[in-house]
């Protein structure tokens, strides 16, 4: 008896469970966070693709230009044609309503009237001061922030 105990091995441990392969519910829910994770990235980049647009177009203006107030009533306009679609066809009253309650800026009768005003004068029959400029510049940046 003695010599049996020569012949015994000692006690060996199975191995661990291994991860991989998982099973194939494990691969589903892999491929549901990454759509998911990537359909978000896309809808953020696609959103914020019109502010950036809408900004670019407003830095190229030129505002020693007597059309500035133009250019920018435009973009106001593009900015409605892709959020508030029923508004882009507002003119006068209806139009100054608009921009005054769709933007936590508040901008002067004054200036109002000159954006207003501004895309349907021949030739325009005032003069832009740097404090309408500066005014123009802030309302329209709130505008498209607020609104895209």
């Amino acid at each position: 008896m003695d010599n049996n105990l020569e012949q015994l091995r000692d006690i060996h441990l199975p191995e661990g469970v291994s991860w991989l392969p998982l099973a194939w519910g494990w691969y589903v829910v892999a491929a549901l966070i990454i759509a998911v994770v990537l359909g978000g990235a896309f809808i953020l980049y696609y959103r914020g693709r019109f502010r950036r647009s809408a900004l670019k177009l407003l830095a190229q203006i030129r505002f020693d230009d007597p059309a500035a107030a133009v250019k920018i009533s435009e973009i106001l306009r593009r900015v409605c044609i892709c959020k508030h679609f029923e508004a882009a066809a507002f003119s006068g009253e209806k139009w100054a309503d608009f921009l005054k309650h769709s933007c936590s800026y508040k901008i002067s009768a004054q200036t109002l009237q000159i954006l207003l005003d501004a895309p349907y004068a021949n030739k325009p029959p005032y003069r832009l001061t740097q404090d309408t400029i500066t005014e123009l510049n802030h309302f329209c940046r709130q505008f498209i922030g607020e609104n895209l």
